[in-house]
């Protein structure tokens, strides 16, 4: 019912009737003479499916269609090849104790900032938008005080996947000072960084 593209060894977790597949990469989808599907799982594991919904980004939609022919006989997918991903940063900034406290009262009101293009000047983020999260506030294991967490995602970032770990956090700090309009956050505030790098992964799209 749900399956989760992931790098890490084929895993499995059952949940309210739903079973998740960790590290399970869809390789074929067929289609029955009953109208019903075959799903093939990692090139082995075969899954019968009523119906099959499709979760993914378009260039995992693009690669399916070269090897399912129930879904490239759809009309419109025909037009899948025309769209296009974008590569996307996931920088997670861990703090020491709570949030600095000027970037707690900017996004006092939403856990959420949504930032466009040219941000603060900043010459790396001239064609890079990206979007601020308050991870203590959306979810549960971060929910202590020793350390809490704030993430950024950097879309159009192929300039910025190109930096060192080092750097990207550099500049996400210096994006959520521009995006919250707040004074410099100290880099020795960070107990630690996690930069995530998904290159043409994400599906384009346009703000507005």
């Amino acid at each position: 019912w749900a399956m989760q593209l992931t790098a890490s060894p084929l895993s499995s977790e059952r949940k309210n009737a739903v079973t998740i597949l960790g590290g399970a990469k869809v390789t074929a989808i067929v289609q029955q003479d009953d109208g019903k599907y075959v799903v093939t799982v990692n090139g082995e594991k075969t899954i019968g499916c009523d119906a099959v919904i499709l979760a993914v980004g378009i260039t995992a939609a693009q690669r399916l269609l070269e090897t399912c022919a129930p879904i490239a006989a759809v009309p419109e997918t025909a037009k899948w090849n025309k769209l296009r991903g974008v590569t996307c940063c996931a920088v997670r900034l861990f703090f020491r104790g709570a949030l600095p406290s000027s970037i707690r009262m900017a996004m006092r009101d939403s856990p959420v900032a949504v930032c466009g293009l040219r941000m603060g000047n900043i010459p790396e983020l001239v064609e890079t938008g990206f979007c601020i999260y308050d991870l203590q506030r959306m979810q549960d294991e971060f929910q202590g005080e020793d350390v809490t967490a704030l993430e950024v995602d950097f879309f159009r970032a192929d300039a910025l996947c190109e930096k060192s770990d080092k750097e990207v956090a550099e500049l996400s700090l210096r994006a959520v000072s521009a995006a919250l309009e707040i004074s410099a956050i100290d880099p020795s505030s960070l107990a630690d960084v996690s930069v995530v790098r998904a290159r043409n992964a994400v599906s384009h799209f346009s703000v507005g």
